[in-house]
């Protein structure tokens, strides 16, 4: 099914997709990486395994520990959040 959209649409759907385009060539630095901050139950099993309590609490201090960091932009041009830590620290 095809379905037709107005020249607007198109104005707004060209604009997303220039932002889109410049945030991707911002976050693809050379000699930086990208933080992946997701806490899945496998991350956090690890931390477990290092005798480190898998709580809230200790899950925050972490984030708030490695988002706060000064030297962070020296080493990540960007990080990924999963959708339940997003909305616990915004």
């Amino acid at each position: 099914m095809i379905t037709l959209v107005n020249s607007q649409e198109v104005s707004i759907m060209n604009k997303y997709a220039q932002e889109l385009r410049t945030t991707a060539q911002a976050m693809m630095v050379e000699g930086k990486g990208i933080l992946e901050m997701d806490e899945s139950n496998g991350t956090c099993n690890q931390g477990a395994q290092l005798g480190i309590a898998t709580t809230e609490e200790n899950s925050h201090a972490y984030r708030e520990l490695s988002l706060t960091d000064s030297n962070l932009s020296n080493y990540t041009s960007g990080a990924i959040l999963g959708v339940g830590n997003w909305r616990d620290e915004f």
